[in-house]
């Protein structure tokens, strides 16, 4: 077999290999968030009982482990594009040895980020429940702080930081090609940057979870599908702004009508 048909062998498995990994981390990802969703609706789950607000250090790592298992679940699918030119970009920045180990290296610098998020919404949840401003299945119960959150996250779908983060998630090649760094080093922090964008992106959608039940399994559903077609479909910007008026929209409604 000739060199380019071998090097092209070797990066259709590598491609193979990613997307089957990726595949298996959504999936038990996704298994996970929604046992936990099931518990928590049926009343079963401890951690957000009639006691909840009361929290200890292993509850508040357990809390902050949940999010962020929910965050790879819901973020990853939209990612995956990414993901996989990476691990080409990442070949074809070799001039011997084939590994796909840089590629889950830059998915943990990815999820370094999120993991951040994570630890802010634990604390954001937690100050809630102090608060009794959350139920037991974590809904808001004040229309004014729902209506507030969805208003905000509508409004933000406008600003020049949605847009400036949503153009990179789109777009990941110039990132790669302008700001290549070589190494698992580099994998890492190119993935934590890149994560930081998708951050940037989405904490504002994640945050309307608070609305309508930070584990009610059709709104974890419904937010992971509008940040994929945000992310990739062709009118996703134009989509996303549709979104946003109709967010401060309900926003309004839910303050003036309940």
């Amino acid at each position: 077999m000739s060199g380019p048909d071998q090097a092209s062998l070797v990066l259709a498995r590598q491609r193979a290999v990613v997307i089957a990994g990726l595949a298996g981390l959504i999936m038990l990802s996704w298994a996970y968030t929604l046992w936990v969703a099931l518990e928590v609706y049926e009343g079963a789950h401890g951690a957000f009982g009639p006691h909840a607000g009361v929290w200890d250090v292993s509850q508040l790592i357990y809390i902050a482990m949940m999010w962020m298992v929910m965050m790879t679940a819901m973020m990853v699918p939209s990612v995956s594009p990414t993901i996989v030119m990476f691990s080409e970009v990442s070949q074809k920045h070799k001039s011997a040895e084939i590994s796909a180990a840089p590629t889950w290296v830059f998915i943990a610098g990815y999820l370094a980020a999120w993991g951040l998020f994570s630890v802010a919404a634990t604390g954001a949840q937690w100050g809630l429940i102090a608060a009794s401003l959350l139920t037991p299945i974590m809904e808001t119960k004040s229309a004014e702080l729902g209506g507030a959150i969805l208003i905000s996250a509508g409004a933000f779908q406008f600003t020049s930081l949605k847009y400036a983060c949503l153009q990179h998630c789109r777009s990941p090649l110039a990132f790669f090609m302008a700001s290549w760094r070589p190494g698992r080093t580099g994998a890492l922090s190119m993935g934590f940057r890149h994560g930081l964008y998708c951050v940037g992106c989405c904490w504002a959608l994640m945050a309307v979870m608070f609305v309508g039940g930070v584990m009610n399994p059709l709104w974890l559903v419904a937010l992971a599908v509008f940040v994929l077609i945000e992310k990739i479909a062709p009118s996703g910007r134009r989509i996303g702004q549709v979104t946003g008026a109709l967010l401060v929209a309900a926003g309004v409604y839910m303050i003036t009508l309940y």
